[in-house]
């Protein structure tokens, strides 16, 4: 579902490989392709985390194992390791000396269920939502389209106060793709104040495992706390659906929305980028990332 979409909005074709360890076939690992003239790229997923798709799961001493059999099967590949891929209780990060970076990562851990989770909240945090419910915020699932495009009319507001600070701008083209999917695994959470959509939060979910990708809130109503009330609900529905991980993700390093997660009692996860690949392919991606983060800089805003 999410490697097709991102396959199809930024070029990549799906390369699924079958991976061998010692003969034994290990399973199946999910890859993007993208050929250029001076290579053909494997990636794992675009921004996202990557690996062996294996019902059974991974014993977390065989996934250094796994890695070496991935880098025999693609000589040139990047991945991001998903640090909860095991389907159990236990996380971790793969060792690996093909680790070129790590990135920090923040979570919210809902094995003892919502309420055990809520009251490790900060003070100023668990205020904030009570009082954001006893206001009137209310936070549903977007169904409709209209709903979408209420919800990116608050990110442009976001753009706009966040100015040159923003990492990254994305076209009303990508959430409209996001919504024909229409895929249960994928929701877009808005809070509602009166008949205004004022904040929202774009969820992926796996089965113990939910991923925080894309937020946006409306300057004019942060009196009304409705991102609190937003992660509040997300949260809440999580455990109440038996997840075990909330994955709130990096932060980019902006230091506000590291300390905005942390009054969740988010925990921080150190996870590998494992970059096979020659240097200067590696300076090539970088720039073209560089030169499509200028590109929607100077573009329009408006949908």
């Amino acid at each position: 579902m999410e490697l097709s979409f991102w396959a199809a909005f930024q070029g990549y074709e799906l390369a699924p490989k079958r991976v061998y360890a010692d003969d034994a076939f290990v399973g199946i690992l999910p890859m993007l392709v993208y050929k250029r003239w001076y290579e053909s790229q494997y990636i794992s997923g675009i921004r996202g985390y990557g690996g062996i798709l294996d019902a059974q799961g991974v014993a977390l001493h065989q996934r250094e194992r796994i890695n070496e059999a991935i880098s025999n099967t693609l000589k040139t590949f990047y991945l991001l390791d998903n640090p909860f891929a095991l389907f159990n209780e236990s996380i971790g990060v793969i060792p690996s000396i093909r680790a070129r970076s790590i990135v920090n990562i923040q979570y919210l851990d809902l094995r003892n269920g919502f309420d055990v989770q809520f009251k490790k909240w900060s003070k100023g945090h668990r205020s904030a939502a009570k009082k954001g419910i006893r206001d009137g915020v209310i936070v549903k699932r977007a169904k409709t389209l209209e709903e979408w495009h209420q919800y990116y009319d608050v990110y442009l507001d976001s753009l706009r106060r966040w100015g040159d600070t923003a990492s990254s701008r994305y076209p009303w083209e990508l959430f409209n793709s996001i919504f024909e999917l229409h895929d249960d695994g994928i929701v877009l959470w808005i809070a509602i104040f009166g008949e205004d959509v004022v904040a929202g939060s774009l969820c992926f979910y796996g089965l113990r495992h939910i991923a925080y990708w894309h937020g946006a809130s409306m300057e004019s109503h942060f009196d009304i706390k409705a991102p609190h009330v937003l992660q509040y609900r997300i949260a809440e529905n999580a455990a109440d659906n038996h997840i075990y991980w909330y994955d709130m993700l990096s932060s980019g390093n902006h230091a506000g929305v590291e300390k905005f997660k942390k009054g969740f009692a988010a925990e921080t996860l150190s996870v590998a980028q494992i970059d096979v690949r020659p240097i200067i392919f590696s300076s090539l991606s970088k720039m073209k990332a560089r030169l499509m983060k200028l590109h929607w800089q100077t573009k329009p805003k408006s949908v």
